[in-house]
């Protein structure tokens, strides 16, 4: 058999699998449609969150036309075919790319008599994570300017890489001069913290989403820049700063779709 006959017989095949799919679940449905009519069904509350790339935790209560809540072993129709015939009907978006992480929520499902049809009303809440650039003057010490200055042409910090220093010469990290370089990251960590940033679209900081780096490029890791060392003066006084440039993770929350 020729590699295109193969190829031909594979798609019968699959079209023929796809067409009983299609029919199973119409079977499938109009079995839970016509069991719920005859039922004291009133309502059904899917609660879901996904994010990630997946489904996460979900609870499927059904209650009767008095409000009551209904126990799953007297539904007259099986429990993991109505979830089933939710996922048919409800679109969720569980695919994060980065800046959509998730959507939480409920899905309420009620039988309309005069349409002779399920209404599928979902109530959820979409969670994405932004970014807002900035920089800003960091006042040194006396003795952080002279390190920064004779000894390191770049430093940045994130999450995912946590401290880098990159130094202009070959010299003795010592443990004196380790401390000062920890320290002078968590300075400037709080530093970044304590700045009144105006999020947009009422935007929720995240502590744990900060970055920065002496290269205003260094979002693009590129971090080839040099340090931006000045003097300047502060409540009349002059002192040394160093030129920071940040970024912060922010949260927004929007109405599902």
């Amino acid at each position: 058999m020729s590699d295109n006959a193969e190829l031909k017989e594979w798609q019968i095949k699959m079209k023929k699998r796809e067409e009983e799919a299609k029919l199973n679940r119409i079977i499938k449905y109009t079995n839970i449609l016509d069991k719920w009519v005859n039922s004291d069904l009133g309502e059904a509350k899917f609660e879901f969150y996904c994010g990630g790339d997946s489904m996460g935790d979900t609870t499927l209560t059904f209650y009767n036309k008095e409000g009551v809540e209904v126990d799953d072993n007297d539904l007259p129709f099986n429990y993991n075919d109505f979830e089933d015939f939710i996922y048919d009907n409800v679109q969720f978006y569980d695919a994060s790319d980065g800046h959509y992480m998730g959507e939480a929520g409920n899905v309420f499902v009620t039988y309309d008599k005069e349409e002779g049809e399920f209404i599928f009303n979902k109530d959820s809440e979409e969670e994405y994570v932004e970014r807002e650039e900035d920089s800003t003057l960091f006042v040194l010490t006396d003795k952080e300017f002279e390190y920064l200055n004779n000894n390191v042409s770049n430093l940045n910090s994130s999450p995912w890489d946590s401290d880098q220093f990159n130094y202009k010469r070959d010299f003795i990290l010592t443990d004196e001069l380790g401390k000062l370089e920890t320290e002078l990251c968590d300075k400037i960590y709080s530093h970044i913290q304590s700045i009144d940033i105006e999020l947009p679209y009422g935007g929720e900081f995240n502590d744990e989403g900060i970055s920065y780096s002496t290269d205003e490029d260094f979002m693009s890791m590129n971090d080839l820049g040099t340090l931006e060392l000045s003097e300047i003066f502060v409540d009349d006084e002059k002192v040394k700063a160093l030129k920071i440039y940040f970024s912060v993770e922010y949260t927004i929350y929007k109405s599902g779709e």
